[in-house]
């Protein structure tokens, strides 16, 4: 959201330096090419996300067993692993 006022304005300037430059085609053509991607970009953002909401609603469950299977619980009797710096045999 931070971007949208410097790049609107720098895509302006670059367009309006192209139809100097170049005649009002070229920068038309340079602003037409630019808001196409704009909109391809968002409606195939907008394709992806409603995936990703189905995929929420279905896998609310599933995502809190995977990560409960990814957490790590280290044991008493856990080795140091190699770390030269970890010692399990000190004293309390």
């Amino acid at each position: 959201m931070f971007n949208v006022f410097p790049t609107a304005l720098e895509i302006s300037l670059v367009g309006g330096i192209l139809t100097y430059h170049f005649g009002p085609e070229f920068g038309v053509l340079t602003l037409g090419t630019i808001g196409t991607y704009t909109a391809f970009t968002f409606a195939t953002t907008q394709w992806r996300i409603q995936f990703r909401r189905q995929v929420r609603e279905i896998a609310p469950p599933l995502h809190k067993a995977a990560s409960g299977l990814t957490q790590e619980t280290p044991s008493e009797g856990t080795e140091n692993h190699g770390h030269p710096h970890v010692s399990h045999e000190r004293g309390l």
